[in-house]
């Protein structure tokens, strides 16, 4: 037994060709069979390899089956193997022959038709290789290639997304190359990037930047608000401070922290810095004043004076260069009371709404200029059975005008509008008449009283009216005006509230209205006119049909001429003739009687 194992068949020297004959050939067919053949990437190639190899068995061994024909046959392979690996390792153009070089399938995005068919692949074999990555279609697929394993290797620039970090050592440009084969500097692929960035020496604190700082007036109140360059407020009351907010920012919008910001202000006002925008800083005492910022600060600006109004422009600089100019109002103390407009109110209306009777009025300083203030009140003293009490609706404001929400119908206060002035209304009970009462106002700063005296009526709707023409003859085209007077139960002019109540109440013979007549229109001081163009010659009336409790229509004749037509009738005419002939006759009776005399 143990001499069939060991007996040799053949020679020695034909067990040491045999193994080598096969090993070259296998090593050419597969060079030439291509890279994947080598991978053995699918159940095809597994299958060619293994009938290659049971092929190729009988001839590295011939007919010998001694176990020292197959130590021998074993040995002369691992001995061919290393061989060829030594010199591939030392000379290039071996390993190339030996091993091959990697073959690009896929180029930029494009895929290498012609190079995939003369590596027998398929999109399929490539998408198989590609899904181990996360890749799911060709157009995910950068670059590709079969290496020399004969493996399929990819790039795919999704699947390496990366955030990076860059932290510069130096000051200068810096060139980030972002390269798809993770080595060379310079990429040649359409999908690289070069990233140029410039590293300065720490985003320097020290220059402001006007463009990135925000310099805005907050209010009569010290906060930090909202960022801006738009201002609040630019005014205040008698007394109050104005607030800027200063958040100094340099070009890389890093707070500055470092240099001198200074304030000026002209005509008096006092300036006075804080680094806590939530804090007031206390009231400055001059018009100069200067801090170190942090990055957000804050100045108050405090008129000189605060009996009389006064404008001031306040630069702020930093380290000497102006940053911003801000022009603020200061409204100085209430000295009097003017009373801009009365509207008479109409009997029994009280209520929140249907109060009709108001007045405007403002306040000014002691030097005529208007200023704002808190609403005025009644002096109690001086109510009376007709005005018993007024409603502070509004409160003048000459800097901002505010639509009135008080106790008035909303179709008055719609009519009123936006108003700067000050509004008070005032319920009108059953008793008719005029009755004269003070209001006043209480400075807050200097606890000054003001007062002013107010002629105030109630009295009630339509009862009589009369209809007039401004002249009894116009020219055709001319503009008439008609005035309707109107006047209450006890003969007192109808009350401001009083309205027309219906539309076209108003008709015009001989010409039309300039403007219709509605039901809206509104009396004023118990008076109420239109204007008619005249268009045609005769003799016309004005009539007004309005229902009122004693006149229910009133009319105003007059005459409209065509001054390019005639106006002298026939019978006028002979009328002047008689006339003439009776003037000569006495003439002529005359000088018969002075002839007789002689």
């Amino acid at each position: 037994m143990f001499n069939a194992m060991f007996h040799l068949d053949p020679s020695v020297l034909e067990k040491i060709l045999r193994p080598l004959a096969v090993y070259t050939f296998l090593l050419v067919a597969l060079r030439i069979g291509g890279q994947r053949e080598i991978g053995q990437n699918n159940a095809l190639q597994f299958v060619l390899l293994l009938s290659v190899a049971n092929a190729v068995q009988n001839g590295i061994i011939g007919v010998d089956d001694s176990l020292t024909g197959a130590v021998i046959g074993a040995v002369t392979l691992f001995l061919i193997h290393g061989l060829v690996e030594l010199v591939a390792s030392r000379n290039s153009n071996i390993h190339r022959i030996v091993y091959g070089r990697p073959v690009e399938l896929v180029s930029n995005g494009t895929l290498k038709s012609q190079t995939m068919r003369r590596q027998r692949l398929s999109i399929e074999d490539l998408l198989d290789a590609a899904s181990t990555q996360g890749a799911t279609n060709i157009e995910e697929i950068q670059r590709a290639f079969v290496n020399a394993k004969g493996e399929i290797t990819y790039t795919n620039p999704g699947a390496f997304d990366e955030q990076v970090s860059l932290t510069a050592t130096a000051t200068g440009a810096i060139s980030l190359v972002v390269s798809a084969d993770s080595a060379s500097t310079t990429p040649v692929s359409s999908t690289s990037n070069t990233i140029s960035i410039t590293a300065v020496a720490s985003c320097s604190n020290s220059t402001y930047s006007v463009a990135d700082s925000y310099v805005w007036v907050q209010g009569t109140t010290a906060a930090a608000g909202t960022p801006s360059n738009v201002d609040v407020i630019a005014s205040a009351t008698a007394g109050a401070s104005l607030y800027i907010n200063v958040n100094s920012n340099n070009a890389y919008a890093t707070a500055v922290t470092t240099g001198t910001l200074a304030a000026s202000a002209t005509n008096g006002a006092l300036v006075s810095w804080s680094n806590a925008q939530a804090t007031a800083p206390t009231k400055g005492t001059v018009s100069v004043a200067t801090v170190t910022p942090d990055g957000t600060d804050t100045l108050r600006v405090a008129p000189a004076s605060s009996l009389v109004t006064s404008t001031t422009t306040v630069t702020i600089t930093h380290n000497g260069v102006a940053v911003a100019t801000k022009t603020l109002t200061f409204y100085g103390e209430a000295a009097s009371i003017d009373i801009v407009k009365t509207s008479s109110g109409t009997l029994n209306t009280t209520g929140n709404g249907t109060t009709t009777g108001f007045f405007l009025y403002q306040y000014k300083d002691t030097a005529g200029n208007v200023v704002p203030g808190a609403s005025a009140s009644l002096d109690a003293t001086t109510a009376t059975s007709i005005i018993g009490a007024l409603n502070a609706d509004k409160a003048p404001d000459p800097a901002t005008p505010a639509a009135i929400a008080g106790q008035l119908p909303a179709a008055v206060e719609t009519a009123i509008g936006a108003t700067p002035y000050g509004e008070m209304s005032f319920p009108c009970g059953a008793t008719a008449g005029t009755s004269t009462v003070t209001i006043h106002h209480t400075n807050a700063i200097s606890a000054a009283v003001i007062s002013k005296t107010v002629a105030l009526t109630c009295a009630g709707g339509i009862d009589s009216y009369t209809v007039a023409t401004d002249k009894a003859s116009y020219n055709v085209g001319e503009i008439a005006t008609i005035t309707i007077t109107a006047k209450d139960s006890k003969g007192n002019p109808v009350s401001d509230a009083t309205v027309m109540g219906t539309d076209g109440l108003v008709s015009v013979g001989g010409g039309s209205l300039t403007k219709a007549s509605l039901a809206t229109d509104a009396f004023a001081g118990g008076v109420r006119t239109y204007k008619a163009q005249m268009t045609t010659a005769g003799t016309f009336n004005t009539v007004v049909s309005y229902a009122g409790t004693t006149t229910t229509s009133a009319t105003a004749a007059y005459k409209v001429v065509d001054p390019s037509a005639s106006s002298v009738t026939r019978g006028e005419v002979l009328a002047a003739i008689d006339k003439l002939i009776a003037a000569i006759n006495k003439q002529i009776a005359a000088l018969q009687k002075t002839l007789m005399k002689k």
